[in-house]
């Protein structure tokens, strides 16, 4: 049985909560990101939840966001944008591939 586990990305489990904190963080500071499709199936996960837990508990946002730079205007628009909804925060506008490796590239906006 699996028991709704995440996938590891090849990255180590701090990191992979390190990088995913990241990327929460600049959806919220930026409003958009751009990121791999792999990492955005985890990252929408992550980020739901997290969100729930912020509609439960303002305490929990301010706590989460404490080391960052954020000024009234952007925390008033996410408070805001979150009332609204119960799922689905962020939105998946563009799809790329990357030169490289052809890996699909996303742009999410909150």
């Amino acid at each position: 049985m699996r028991h709704n586990k995440l996938k590891k990305i090849n990255k180590k489990s701090k990191h992979r909560e390190l990088m995913f904190n990241n990327m929460i963080y600049s959806i919220i500071k930026y409003r958009k990101i751009s990121t791999s499709i792999y990492k955005y199936r985890i990252l929408k996960k992550i980020f739901d939840k997290k969100i729930k837990k912020i509609k439960k508990d303002k305490k929990f946002f301010f706590e989460f966001i404490n080391n960052i730079k954020l000024n009234n205007k952007i925390i008033i628009y996410f408070l805001n944008k979150i009332k609204k909804k119960n799922s689905g925060f962020l939105k998946v506008n563009k799809v790329r591939d990357r030169k490289g490796d052809f890996t699909k590239i996303i742009y999410l906006e909150l």
